[in-house]
């Protein structure tokens, strides 16, 4: 019922992706019992199989973050039910506040025992899984159609899309007029100024700026970036090489990503 409001309100992409990270941060922060430094990107997609809106959000998430002193807290998220419902209330509680539906709608949606709301976290991607990180990477960025799954009968004028069975149309090969195909297609096709991928917390561009001057950070960064911004080998070793935990298992807690969906 909401999501169509996504099609016309193309703002609502970076509201509810603020929404989420914020969501996710109240969750760390209160399992840590302290405020943490965590770390996140969302990316926003209005397609799902054959074409159809169906607009939600990926995402990378850190399972944990940084306290004050720099160490690293590793929070994995698990029964995520109540986070669920606490999704749905904000969502809705951010239409009521921009006036897209009134208290009434709002009390009706939250009546519903199956809200159609839900949040996913059991892809976990392990530090060292750089190929992994990557795929889901592409994933995340794909566009809203495979050319490997469309083909074109010019003697019909039809568009042919089959893909594996899909449970909401009980199908999977479906014929299109052409016409009512790039119609389909073209309401994914995002404005000019529309940014779908947004980067939080310690991913943020400003945040990465910043990087060299949190040891704790160095220490933990990805191989990659420690190559590309340290000068010289002795500066890539271990900042705090007494610390409890192995440098091994230090990086495989930064990498640790989790995708929500």
């Amino acid at each position: 019922m909401l999501r169509v409001f996504f099609k016309h309100d193309r703002k609502l992409f970076s509201e509810v992706s603020r929404l989420i990270f914020d969501m996710v941060q109240d969750y760390l922060n209160e399992a840590a019992k302290t405020r943490v430094e965590t770390a996140a990107v969302l990316c926003f997609q209005s397609f799902g199989e054959f074409l159809r809106w169906n607009s939600h959000f990926h995402g990378l998430f850190l399972e944990g973050g940084f306290d004050q002193s720099g160490n690293f807290v590793y929070i994995p998220f698990s029964n995520l039910s109540q986070m669920t419902e606490c999704f749905r209330r904000r969502v809705i509680k951010l239409f009521i506040e921009k006036k897209l539906i009134n208290q009434h709608m709002a009390d009706n949606l939250l009546s519903w025992r199956h809200s159609g709301f839900s949040v996913d976290a059991s892809i976990l991607l392990p530090g060292g899984s750089s190929k992994e990180r990557e795929s889901l990477a592409q994933y995340l960025a794909r566009p809203p159609i495979s050319l490997k799954k469309v083909s074109f009968e010019s003697f019909q004028g039809k568009v042919l899309f089959h893909t594996s069975y899909n449970e909401y149309f009980k199908e999977s090969l479906k014929l299109f007029e052409a016409t009512d195909f790039i119609a389909l297609l073209t309401q994914h096709l995002p404005s000019k100024s529309a940014q779908y991928i947004r980067r939080y917390g310690l991913y943020s561009s400003r945040s990465r700026g910043k990087w060299i001057e949190k040891p704790h950070v160095v220490r933990l960064a990805p191989d990659g970036w420690r190559q590309k911004h340290l000068d010289s080998p002795e500066t890539q070793e271990d900042y705090n090489p007494d610390c409890s935990v192995c440098s091994s298992e230090n990086r495989a807690a930064w990498a640790r990503l989790r995708a929500p969906t």
